[in-house]
């Protein structure tokens, strides 16, 4: 059984914490999110993430334990400062 967290329209979502343990595999949804400035999903089995790339304002990126293969978008986030590096456990 796979749990999928998604937005569908436009939030002022500035924080996103999650460490379901295994139960969340997908986020979609991020374009919605142009204001996410720290995001933090660990120890969740995440496989995939969809719309990263609208997170312009993203500072602080947390990944770590999970299965992801590939992140998409990550390259145009100029103001990440805390992030591949803490995606230990990850596939990437």
């Amino acid at each position: 059984m796979s749990r999928q967290t998604s937005t569908s329209r436009s939030v002022a979502l500035e924080a996103l914490s999650s460490d379901s343990q295994g139960k969340m595999t997908e986020i979609t949804g991020l374009l919605c999110c142009d204001e996410l400035q720290s995001l933090w999903v660990s120890e969740c089995k995440l496989r995939q993430m969809s719309g990263l790339c609208a997170c312009t304002n993203l500072i602080n990126l947390h990944l770590s334990s999970n299965s992801i293969m590939e992140i998409t978008g990550i390259k145009g986030l100029t103001n990440l400062q805390v992030g591949l590096e803490y995606m230990y456990g990850s596939q990437i």
